[in-house]
C-alpha cells in the first residue's frame, strides 16, 4: 500500500482495518476507545489538532513522537505502510480529511 497516495489509502477498507486494529493494539491506552482522550492526552475525535491535523502532521507524530507528551511510535506500530494506515484511521477518527 506504500505505493498508492493518500487519497488511495484512505478509500481502501482494508488499509482502514489495519489502521483500526493498530490502534487499538497501540494507541487506545492513552487516547480512548473512542478517541476522545484520557486525561492528560489529546482527543482525537474533535478538529482541535495540537501538532497539526494533516496527514503529514499525524505521521510525523505517530514517527517521532512530541516531545514529553508522547513517544514514538513507528517502531511499535511496524512497517511504513502500518503508520500510514494509523494515521488515515486517526484522520477518520475526527472526520477531517478522510475520505471514507
Amino acid at each position: 500500500m506504500s505505493s498508492q497516495d493518500l487519497a488511495q489509502v484512505a478509500a481502501d477498507p482494508q488499509a482502514r482495518g489495519i489502521g483500526e486494529r493498530l490502534y487499538l493494539t497501540y494507541c487506545v491506552q492513552c487516547h480512548g476507545a473512542d478517541a476522545r482522550g484520557a486525561k492528560g492526552y489529546p482527543n482525537l475525535a474533535d478538529a482541535d489538532w495540537l501538532w497539526g491535523g494533516e496527514p503529514a502532521a499525524i505521521k510525523a507524530t505517530i514517527l517521532e513522537g512530541r516531545q514529553g507528551m508522547m513517544p514514538p511510535m513507528a517502531q511499535a506500530v511496524g512497517s511504513a505502510a502500518d503508520v500510514e494506515n494509523l494515521a488515515h484511521y486517526v484522520m477518520s477518527l475526527s472526520g477531517g480529511g478522510h475520505d471514507a
